[in-house]
């Protein structure tokens, strides 16, 4: 026959204090709502019918000298007992569920990706490196080491929650918070019982590596989702996902804008002002020859039809052509280019006065002339 006694884990000679004393904390560890091991149901099922039988003294005598079969034979069976209806009961009534404070869902977790222009042309798969907490394989998150058990907080009584009263004025106000010293689990594991592994925190620290497929096409700001690949929590159903956010790595000659591919593509002088032939290695990996049969005029823009990404439509390819000039010329070329190209017709004016443009004043950039702005008075 099953030993109600046994269940409990008492004396025979146990008094009512001791059976509610063992009962509170079996039912705490055992409660389904707690316990996700297999056995936990049935574990919860025998406490509670050790207890509806043990907690009253005309059952407990029946059992006493007739076991369990005496109990039945007297119409006094706790097979139809409820036991979550004793639990309830035992706790003052309260519905205590350890799930009711559980979110569905963990928090995400974010990644920045860097992809640049052919990657983002071309697909690729990344490969990525995250540490993320996983239940402790040695104790299966229970934080305890083999054979023992956690013990019911004194705090909080095991209810997990602790509720102060406090008088304001002429009124009383309630207030009810998670007990300080379990973190509202109800319970409390000494240090001489904590896993070795996880020192009784239940989930341990991992790193894992995983891969992400990026499709052709992606661009900047797009992400990815890595479902459930969060940290694991008793405080969540499950994890919560791994968002990958992508960021367009920036390239000085090369940009994404919409579906059009930028480039910004040097040449020299002489081929600005000639014909040219140059060859092109495009990012979606083929070799292209971009030709010119005119003058490339300075900040002129070139298109070359469907040479973008390609998505729902094919962008374009868009030149900037940046032109070369050579730093100086020796009198040779200077005489020669002089003869060549137009000269600029000048009225001659003897009243003029002249100032030489030195090549050490030259300003580079428009942040320089606001610095050199920037010292000038406002009015």
């Amino acid at each position: 026959m099953d030993d109600y006694y046994k269940i409990l884990g008492i004396q025979k000679q146990a008094n009512e204090k001791e059976i509610k004393k063992a009962y509170r904390k079996q039912s705490l560890i055992w409660h389904p709502d707690k316990n996700r091991s297999n056995e936990a149901k049935g574990k919860f099922q025998e406490l509670s019918e050790a207890y509806a039988v043990l907690s009253k003294s005309e059952k407990r005598k029946i059992y006493a000298m007739f076991g369990k079969a005496g109990l039945e034979n007297n119409g006094m069976s706790s097979r139809g007992t409820n036991p979550n209806d004793i639990f309830k009961h035992f706790f003052g009534g309260v519905n205590f569920s350890f799930n009711k404070n559980k979110k569905h869902k963990g928090p995400n977790k974010k990644i920045e990706c860097e992809i640049t222009i052919k990657e983002m042309m071309n697909g690729v798969t990344k490969k990525f490196s995250i540490t993320r907490n996983i239940k402790c394989n040695n104790c299966n998150a229970s934080g305890l080491k083999t054979g023992v058990q956690e013990e019911v907080c004194l705090e909080c009584k095991g209810q997990g929650m602790k509720t102060i009263t406090q008088k304001m004025g002429p009124f009383l106000t309630t207030k009810t918070f998670p007990c300080n010293i379990c973190n509202g689990n109800g319970n409390i594991i000494q240090p001489k019982d904590r896993c070795i592994s996880c020192k009784g925190n239940k989930y341990i620290s991992n790193k894992e590596i995983f891969n992400a497929k990026l499709e052709s096409g992606a661009k900047g700001g797009d992400y990815i989702t890595i479902h459930n690949k969060g940290d694991e929590s008793d405080k969540y159903l499950e994890p919560g996902d791994i968002i990958i956010i992508l960021r367009e790595k920036k390239d000085n000659l090369m940009r994404r804008i919409g579906n059009n591919l930028h480039i910004t593509f040097p040449i020299l002088l002489s081929e600005a002002l000639s014909k040219f032939s140059i060859p092109f290695e495009h990012p979606n990996g083929t070799k292209i020859l971009i030709e010119s049969s005119y003058i490339i005029r300075p900040n002129s823009i070139h298109k070359i039809d469907n040479l973008g990404f390609t998505t729902t439509d094919c962008g374009d390819l868009i030149i900037e052509f940046d032109i070369i000039f050579p730093d100086n010329l020796d009198d040779k070329r200077e005489e020669l280019l002089k003869k060549l190209l137009p000269k600029r017709k000048i009225k001659t004016n003897n009243n003029l006065q002249s100032y030489h443009i030195s090549k050490h004043k030259i300003i580079n950039s428009k942040q320089e002339i606001d610095q050199e702005l920037g010292d000038i008075p406002e009015w």
